[in-house]
């Protein structure tokens, strides 16, 4: 519901909207506002006050901890690869710049979770988190020394020399210690950060270290795949919870031969159920299989009929 209409409904309703604020809950469910001094006043859709235990139900449920522009933004994204017909690498490389923009989007990720605290910030954990970060720069690392070995190795008066991009032409014996020690050490200390108090406005330092010091790879290199299965995870339980929490889509169950639809706390339960199995099984050791929150997502739109499209035009047109 737009906020004019809101405010038709409230006045209709003998409430003067001109001293009040508004807050956004769920579609379908109730109207929230609050007086300058602090009391707060619950309306449903009709202007009827409501009860105690809806009210806590809504703050229970109906909010996301979350900022607003964050899942807006990943909904969108989201939709955008989804409509693409493409595979979230090919759509990464042909629109985002490949295999740098890793490194640009998880800085920014780790930047905002440095900012963030309880469980705003465990969810995010949750897809972007030390781990990814290690085999991230692992994966950078292998690439490099892949290419290095690669350049044509050259001579001058006996001495070997290879000509490497941002160093110029580096002595063969000198290239450990020029170009792979200043990667080597913040990369060591990504590593050690699970020992310590987890301050990730220390990951972030070391991770930007490390950034620091890297240098372009000239030829084509596959996305690391931790990242990539974060991203598509990240992307799909945020996009999953706006359409649930605010769209009102449900995640429907099989029932008696038939689809039924959870109702909206079961829905984000049924979401959170399956992002937590997928976390449980040998995380450290394996890869998560995030992707299927993707297959989930795929679902939750088919079983709702939902149109990104036709909705944003609902709403912002």
């Amino acid at each position: 519901m737009r906020r004019n209409e809101r405010k038709e409904i409230l006045k209709a309703a003998g409430i003067e909207t001109g001293s009040f604020a508004a807050f956004d809950v769920p579609e379908g469910a109730t109207i929230i506002i609050a007086t300058k001094d602090g009391q707060r006043i619950e309306v449903d859709r009709n202007g009827n006050p409501i009860n105690a235990a809806i009210k806590k139900r809504i703050y229970d449920i109906g909010f996301i901890k979350e900022d607003p522009a964050y899942r807006r933004w990943v909904t969108a994204q989201t939709f955008e690869i989804l409509n693409s017909g493409m595979s979230y690498e090919r759509y990464i490389n042909y629109f985002k710049g490949g295999y740098y923009y890793q490194f640009e989007m998880l800085e920014r990720e780790l930047e905002q979770i440095s900012k963030l605290s309880g469980e705003a910030r465990e969810m995010r954990l949750k897809f972007f988190n030390d781990r990814v970060v290690i085999k991230l720069c692992e994966d950078y690392m292998k690439n490099l020394r892949k290419f290095v070995d690669s350049l044509p190795e050259k001579s001058h008066r006996g001495i070997p020399y290879k000509r490497i991009p941002r160093f110029g032409d580096c002595h063969t014996k000198d290239i450990e210690g020029r170009l792979y020690a200043p990667l080597e050490a913040p990369l060591m200390k990504i590593k050690d950060f699970h020992l310590y108090r987890p301050d990730y406005r220390r990951l972030l330092c070391f991770f930007r270290e490390f950034k620091k010091n890297m240098i372009k790879i000239y030829f084509d290199t596959q996305l690391c795949p931790e990242w990539l299965s974060a991203y598509q995870g990240n992307g799909a339980y945020y996009t999953m919870m706006n359409l649930i929490k605010w769209h009102g889509c449900r995640v429907f169950y099989s029932a008696c031969y038939d689809k039924r639809a959870f109702n909206l706390e079961e829905s984000i339960n049924a979401v959170d159920q399956k992002a937590n199995a997928i976390l449980k099984k040998n995380y450290w050791f394996s890869n998560p299989e995030w992707y299927k929150l993707t297959g989930m997502l795929k679902e939750l739109i088919g079983d709702n009929k939902f149109d990104f499209n036709k909705r944003m035009a609902e709403i912002y047109g």
